[in-house]
């Protein structure tokens, strides 16, 4: 890093691209020879140890990497840092002091605030006058029908009159006096021919009411002339078939415990021939059957096909000379397999361990004596402390691992 009059770092940015870029290639390169590694269980010593080697060329790379990242991204840090002072100071200058925009926007707003004060009293003042106006206008009775207050009714003759908003603010007062006035005389026309119809409507619902009462006493009188009939009727018809629902009621109950005897001696048979091949079919599972049209034996040319009928038909000597036959081969077979497979994967382990000897050989042999010193120390770090259970020794544990971290090389 080169520093200039400001003392503002000169940044090469594109030759810190560039490393950068080397550096995916070189970390891309090294994965992919460690892709295939596996560990197949606990006892898989071989693999186990190939993927501790790995990790431990992973390690230090990373570890590496991140005081590499701190003094590539120093010069970056303190340039944006010494332009966003400079910045602020410019923005000061502009806000703060006489002439500047805090002051004059203080001046302003103390005088819009007074304007702003009696503007709103004035509309105070004007909705004020305006609610009291259309208050006396509902009481006179006008009602609001969503538009406009409004008073007359066509039915009874009297036209309408209608007051909008935008006139109960403009009128003047002599004009809304004159208003006010017409409302109120057409509300007393309204009321009064409303009463007058009324009269007219209760004198004729009295009527009409007398006549109505006479009518239904009369049908009542024939309406219980006929229910006595009915009745009577009634009773007679439902002595006859209580006699008739008597004698078919026994012929009904013998019918009825014959299907319940049947249906129950149907449904234990039903139960005893699904307990019985539900238990055979746990049994063809355990030993190959595919649960849908064959018992199959494979791998080898004379497999073994039985068909599910003759599995269900089997008697259990039968079924257990099957079973035992098919064990002992299906037994051979996965020895075969498996030998078979340890020897591809000791094959497969042992050229990957020859693949990482050799990119750690040249590796190594690429790196300076600082850059070993560092990956050693970086290796001394990270092996495992053991928990100490005394302060003295729980002391001299961490002095050793500040004393490794002290004597690593930047």
């Amino acid at each position: 890093m080169e520093a200039t009059a400001n003392n503002v770092a000169v940044i090469n940015q594109q030759k810190d691209l560039e490393h950068l870029n080397k550096l995916v290639e070189e970390i891309e390169t090294i994965k992919e020879s460690y892709k295939g590694l596996e560990i197949d269980g606990p006892e898989d010593k071989a693999g186990y140890e190939l993927v501790r080697a790995a990790i431990g060329v992973l390690r230090p790379k990373r570890t590496g990497l991140e005081a590499e990242r701190k003094s590539v991204v120093k010069p970056y840090n303190d340039t944006v840092k010494f332009i966003n002072g400079e910045y602020e100071k410019i923005t000061s200058l502009l806000q703060d002091g006489p002439g500047g925009e805090l002051e004059l926007k203080a001046k302003k707003e103390a005088v819009d605030e007074i304007i702003q004060k009696q503007k709103e009293e004035e509309e105070r003042q004007a909705e004020k006058k305006v609610n009291a106006r259309i208050n006396e206008l509902i009481a006179a009775g006008m009602v609001f029908d969503g538009s406009w207050w409004v008073i007359g009714d066509n039915d009874l003759g009297i036209s309408f009159t209608t007051v909008g908003i935008a006139d109960i603010r403009t009128m003047s007062d002599v004009q809304y006096a004159n208003t006010l006035e017409l409302v109120t005389e057409k509300s007393k026309k309204i009321e009064a021919e409303k009463k007058r119809l009324a009269d007219i409507a209760a004198k004729e619902k009295a009527d009409k009411e007398a006549a109505d009462k006479k009518e239904r006493e009369e049908f009542e009188a024939q309406k219980k002339l006929m229910e006595e009939q009915q009745a009577e009727m009634k009773r007679q018809q439902d002595e006859l078939k209580a006699q008739q629902d008597k004698l078919e009621e026994g012929k009904l109950e013998a019918a009825k415990k014959l299907r319940e005897i049947e249906e129950k001696q149907r449904i234990e048979r039903l139960q005893e021939e699904e307990k019985r091949w539900r238990g055979r079919l746990l049994q063809m599972n355990d030993i190959g059957f595919n649960g849908q049209f064959a018992f199959v034996r494979g791998g080898n040319e004379d497999e073994s096909v039985i068909t599910y009928e003759q599995l269900i038909s089997f008697t259990d000597e039968q079924f257990n000379l099957v079973k035992d036959k098919f064990n002992k081969e299906e037994a051979e077979r996965q020895d075969k397999k498996r030998i078979e497979e340890q020897q591809k994967k000791d094959l497969e382990i042992k050229a990957v361990w020859e693949k990482a000897e050799q990119l750690e050989k040249e590796r190594l042999a690429g790196l300076t004596d600082k850059q070993r010193m560092q990956q050693y120390i970086d290796a001394l770090y990270n092996v495992p402390v053991m928990e100490m259970t005394t302060k003295t020794w729980k002391n001299k544990v961490a002095m050793v691992r500040d004393f490794i971290i002290d004597n690593r090389p930047e």
